[in-house]
Parts: C-alpha cells; structure tokens; sequence
C-alpha cells in the first residue's frame, strides 16, 4: 500500500511542477513569435528547446531524490519501496516525449512549411543533427519518436537522480568543490581544444557515436543501437542510486553534514 501511496505522491507532484513549467513555455514561444514579428529578427525560440527539456528532465531527476527521500523515511516508507517509486514514475517521460514530439511536429508544418512532411520530418530539436532511417508514415513516424525521446528524457532523469544520491551523500564542502572542479575542468578542455587539435579528443566523440548510433560515421542512427545504450545508462545510474539509498540518512533540515 505503501507503494502505491509513494507512486500516487510522486505523479502528483510531477504534474504540478510539469504544468507550471509547461505554462511558461507557452509564454515564452508566444513571446518569441511576437519578437520575430515585431521586430523581424532571426531569434528562434525552438533553437533552444532541447536543452530547456534536457535541463528540465535533469532537474526533475535530482528533486525526486534529494526533494522526497527526508519526507518518505520519515513517514516509513522503506528504502526499497521509495526506489522502486521513482522507478514507477518514469513511464511519465512518454508525456513528454509525446508534448516534445508535437511540438517538432507542429514547429515542422507551421514554421518550415515543409514540401513533403511525410519524408523530411524527424526530431530536429530533441536530436539536433542527429537522424533516424524511419517509413515514410507520418504516424510511425510520430510513435517511433515518442518511444525514442522518451528513452532519452528516461536516461537524462536517472542520471539527475543519481547525481542527486551522490550529492546528498557528500559534506556541503565537498560539494561545492566537486562542483567547482568540474567546472574547471571542463572550462579548461574546451579552452584547449579552442587551441589545439587533440585526436584522442575525436577518438573519444567516435566511440561516444558508436556507442549510441552504432557507427562511427554513420549518415543515420540505428535505433536498436540507440535504445539499448540507453537502457544500459539508466541501469548503471539506477544501480548507483540504490545502493546509496541504502546508505542513506534522515537529515534535520538543510543536507549541512
């Protein structure tokens, strides 16, 4: 019972955050759309929208760890049941994968006017210069998709959620300096490569391609090729998170240990 009660808690508070969130990016493609009216410049909203998403799901993963495990052990709810919650609530993504979906769609038809949307439609904004051998079929099309970007708002919300676990597990210190590390050390590879031409570099982007595509420079992803890298990302990240779950502990107000 009280699984079904912690899954019930979960969705509800996922859909409320989902449509306020929802809410706002309907005000900001409107406002675009009035920009590019008014003023006749090239800003394009939908630019961006695969990474608001990406960010979107990231967040959603480290609220459902970090925002619910304090109220969950506290009222009982075991360490297993509260995993296998989170797990329960990640068919959620295919609503959003659906919303995504539409929305290229939509953007597809109305703003690139497309000759021959049968042939040229493909998720430009969830895949970004990425495509998939797909029919012809629009509405095989639309289902194939949803099943392919709900895969990937799956694995971006697992991996927020293990990174929540980790998190949650570390002294505020050490936050903050894995945090500022990272940062460093991201700032200072892109700045190097800005300079140099490192072929490791490449070779590490083509094992990544191959690893998700299934080809190092393959025209076209190979779906299965994609799913299954996916399926292996979100185990690993689940696995990480349950057995820090385990491990975890009720903390009395902000995580300050």
């Amino acid at each position: 019972m009280k699984l079904k009660s912690a899954v019930k808690y979960r969705y509800s508070k996922i859909f409320k955050i989902s449509a306020v969130f929802y809410i706002l990016m309907l005000e900001l493609v409107i406002g675009s759309v009035i920009v590019k009216a008014v003023n006749k410049s090239d800003f394009a909203f939908e630019e961006y929208f695969s990474i608001i998403m990406w960010g979107f799901m990231f967040v959603l993963g480290i609220i459902s760890y970090t925002g619910e495990l304090n109220m969950f052990l506290q009222n009982g709810v075991s360490r297993q049941t509260i995993h296998k919650s989170f797990i329960a609530l990640l068919p959620i993504n295919f609503i959003f994968a659906l919303i995504s979906v539409l929305y290229d769609l939509f953007d597809y038809f109305i703003t690139k006017k497309a000759v021959n949307p049968n042939v040229e439609f493909f998720c430009h904004h969830t895949f970004p210069g990425v495509s998939f051998l797909m029919p012809e079929s629009i509405l095989i099309k639309i289902i194939i998709y949803t099943f392919l970007v709900c895969a990937c708002y799956t694995m971006i919300m697992t991996i927020g959620y293990m990174l929540g676990s980790i998190s949650r597990s570390m002294k505020l210190f050490y936050k903050v300096l894995f945090g500022a590390v990272i940062i460093a050390i991201a700032v200072f590879f892109v700045v190097l490569y800005d300079y140099f031409s490192f072929e490791w570099f490449d070779y590490i982007m083509m094992a990544l391609r191959s690893f998700f595509l299934g080809g190092y420079l393959a025209e076209y992803g190979r779906i299965p090729n994609f799913i299954t890298a996916l399926i292996v990302l979100c185990v690993i990240n689940l696995s990480v998170s349950h057995l820090l779950i385990n491990r975890a502990t009720v903390k009395k107000g902000a995580d300050r240990k």
